[in-house]
């Protein structure tokens, strides 16, 4: 059969899981420690089987798969978890699970914290969480426009809702999921993948779930050419019944030994092999000498060739008493064994009785008896029903056919992470802007600016930006609400190339910043302050240096310092520090750099490629230092560059909003503590959200709490106390690079 296609615009789908992966079973290249980390939790299901098989489809068909769980981090993390969990499981198996579900959804919001790099690079991306449970961290830890489709195993996370609020009159109030913690797993989820019909029914049946979200049942699958050309296992060919799975309570198999022992009473011995480990094997061993069918019955524990083991046996015995998917049943009609199962739960959608196999009667052993023994005398009727089983599996579960279903629901879910950041029209939970005009399409550059009372000094900044060499542009400002004179200074403008807006209340400063960077739709975007102005060539030069380093997500230049009237306070400087003519610094140098000062970019300076913005610019959460966390995110992206001709004519005056968060000085303003402190709050949310990618985290943390402090003491005691500071702190000059 053929593959599944690969798609003309590739998808990043992120697999989440609070459960290991099968990888480690068989990848050779990792480490030790991998090994023992992931090998805590012992436990095969569905899930796990799903999640290797979900990564493997994506991977072939094109797209860019990352696998997010528990086991990230360091393996003693999960180890210490499974110990708390063994201790508690003989005298609470209730609280023992609770303890895992808790610990391990701890663990994977840590590695999720890890993984935010993803929604830098990734451009269209979406989560494909393998429980409510792990949608709902993901929900806590990345932001709500990140789409996110979970898909349901079970039934466990579908309990029928309490009596009181099955006639509810407010529907809102109804719990999406089987207890109040889940719900915000179900709130904004954008997609919801059922197994069976079965699950779908159970699941909407007891639990109310979003109506805006995209539903499918899409099965559990198998790689194409499952069970072709498959050799039977020597040891085992010619037997009878086998059976494959956890050896737990759900999967009833005391039921078939008692059909082996019913048998054997009527003359009748049938062999049964028993695949797999769990909580139960011990009492089924004890059962089987109590049966006087140990002659009959081989446990033979875990294996990892189940079509060989298949291929052995002439028929497949299958008596859980409940089965969201039946999973194993499939791969034994793929290999071309004939099945024996209960039509309990998702069962009876490929089994069908008499025709692709037949089914046991859990209620009354005799009858089930007389079924295995009808099928194991007819070899004719017997193989032909294994055929059409197979051919039903083929097309139905394979990669081609359920598989190809998966790829294309994912993938019509997922979106951009950052799309809010570049659509003006996309639902922000804000009122629209309303523009002066209709946005027209920006050519290569848009210069943004976001302005608020400062029509004293906005005129001659829009001058300066008119009278560049540059025309091919548009410019788009935000008015946050002013009270003075500047919308009418903006409605006198009459320039088409000038589009602005009107905040209905004030915004603050980031918020009217991040409004303008949401119209982006040009290759590259500036920003210039409303009190600022542009000097003559400045977009000509960055322009042409990004155009001539792609390599580069932003660029930023020198500048000269003006007071309140123009006047020249310092002429060609910058605040790099270090740089004094064009230069082109690896991310992992600026980012190492930029920990061990304040900001060593002036924001009205830089050119920014559009496409690496993040859904949000300037974070909230960082305040006054938002454009300086936004560069350490860029320089992820990316090489930075510098211009060391000036851009601008940057203005110190008492109005100015850094004069509000620091103190004017010779060359600038000087960072309060206050200030200083948020930096460090910054500088340390970017290395933890970002750590995978750091090669020396505790370092860049040594170097950010070294540099609050030597601001700090150069705030109180000047220069006399940045010396003092630098000679006590005497950091190391290594550097850090992305991974």
């Amino acid at each position: 059969m053929p593959s599944p296609p690969r798609s003309a615009a590739p998808t990043s789908v992120v697999i989440v899981s609070l459960h290991r992966d099968l990888r480690t079973l068989r990848d050779h290249t990792i480490s030790i420690f991998q090994r023992v980390r992931t090998r805590v939790d012992r436990e095969v299901g569905g899930v796990q089987v799903h999640t290797d098989a979900a990564r493997s489809l994506f991977t072939h068909a094109g797209h860019e798969v990352t696998l997010i769980t528990p086991f990230d981090g360091l393996w003693l993390g999960p180890l210490s978890g499974a110990i708390v969990q063994k201790a508690l499981r003989p005298f609470s198996p209730r609280r023992a699970e609770q303890w895992r579900n808790h610990w391990h959804s701890r663990l994977l919001r840590r590695s999720l914290r890890r993984r935010r790099d993803l929604l830098l690079t990734s451009r269209n991306l979406v989560v494909y969480a393998q429980s409510p449970s792990a949608a709902k961290v993901v929900r806590e830890e990345w932001p709500r426009r990140v789409a996110v489709v979970v898909v349901h195993h079970g039934t466990n996370v579908s309990l029928p809702l309490p009596s009181y609020l099955h006639d509810h009159t407010n529907p809102d109030q109804l719990l999406w999921g089987a207890s109040p913690q889940l719900r915000a797993a179900y709130e904004d989820v954008d997609g919801f993948v059922f197994v069976s019909r079965y699950i779908q029914e159970q699941v909407l049946h007891n639990a109310a779930v979003n109506p805006d979200a995209a539903v499918a049942v899409i099965a559990n699958f198998l790689p194409d050419g499952y069970g072709d050309h498959v050799v039977a296992e020597p040891s085992l060919r010619g037997r009878d019944l086998i059976t494959t799975g956890r050896l737990s309570g759900e999967k009833n198999l005391g039921f078939l030994l008692d059909l082996v022992a019913a048998a054997r009473r009527r003359g009748h011995d049938i062999t049964l092999t028993v695949v797999g480990d769990g909580s139960e094997r011990t009492r089924l061993e004890a059962q089987s000498r109590s049966l006087g069918v140990t002659d009959l019955v081989d446990f033979i524990g875990r294996r990892s060739d189940i079509p060989s083991l298949l291929a052995a046996h002439r028929l497949y015995a299958h008596s859980s008493t409940t089965e969201s998917f039946g999973f194993s049943i499939v791969e034994a009609m793929a290999v071309g064994v004939a099945v024996a199962a209960a039509p309990v739960g998702a069962v009876p959608d490929f089994v069908r009785d008499g025709d692709t196999g037949r089914f046991l009667n859990l209620e009354d052993l005799d009858a089930s008896v007389d079924v295995v023994l009808e099928l194991l005398s007819d070899d004719l009727a017997r193989g032909q029903m294994a055929q059409r089983g197979r051919t039903w599996v083929q097309e139905h579960y394979t990669e081609s056919t359920a598989g190809r279903q998966l790829v294309e629901f994912l993938t019509s879910i997922a979106r951009p992470p950052y799309a809010e950041a570049r659509d003006p029209h996309s639902a922000t939970g804000r009122e629209p802007l309303a523009w002066s005009a209709p946005l027209p399409p920006s050519p290569r550059l848009m210069v943004g600016m976001a302005t608020y009372n400062r029509a004293h000094y906005l005129r001659k900044a829009i001058v300066s930006v008119q009278e560049q060499d540059v025309t091919d542009y548009v410019f788009r400002i935000v008015d946050d609400a002013s009270t003075d004179s500047t919308p009418e200074l903006l409605a006198g403008l009459g320039d088409p190339r000038v589009s602005f807006a009107r905040q209905r209340s004030n915004q603050g400063w980031l918020e009217n910043c991040n409004a303008v960077l949401r119209t982006v739709d040009s290759t590259y975007v500036t920003l210039l302050g409303d009190d600022d102005l542009m000097l003559p060539g400045a977009l000509s030069r960055a322009l042409d240096f990004l155009d001539a380093h792609p390599e580069c997500s932003f660029v930023h230049a020198g500048m000269h310092l003006i007071g309140p009237d123009d006047e020249v306070l310092v002429a060609d400087t910058n605040t790099t520090g270090d740089l004094h003519e064009d230069t082109i610094e690896d991310g992992a140098t600026f980012i190492s750099k930029s920990m061990t000062v304040g900001n060593r970019v002036l924001s009205q300076t830089v050119m920014i490629r559009s496409d690496l913005l993040p859904a949000v610019p300037f974070d909230p959460r960082d305040g006054p230092v938002a454009d300086f966390t936004l560069w350490l995110k860029l320089a992820l992206a990316g090489k930075v560059g510098f211009i060391a001709a000036p851009s601008v004519s940057y203005r110190v005056h008492p109005g100015s909003d850094s004069a509000r968060w620091s103190s004017p000085s010779d060359n600038g303003y000087t960072m309060g503590p206050a200030i200083v402190s948020k930096q460090r709050e910054g500088k340390r949310r970017f290395i933890d959200e970002h750590e995978q990618l750091l090669t020396s985290p505790t370092e860049l943390r040594v170097r950010a709490d070294a540099a609050a402090f030597k601001l700090y003491a150069g705030y109180r005691l000047g220069p006399r106390g940045r010396r003092l500071a630098k000679k006590i702190l005497r950091p190391g000059s290594g550097r850090n690079q992305p991974s």
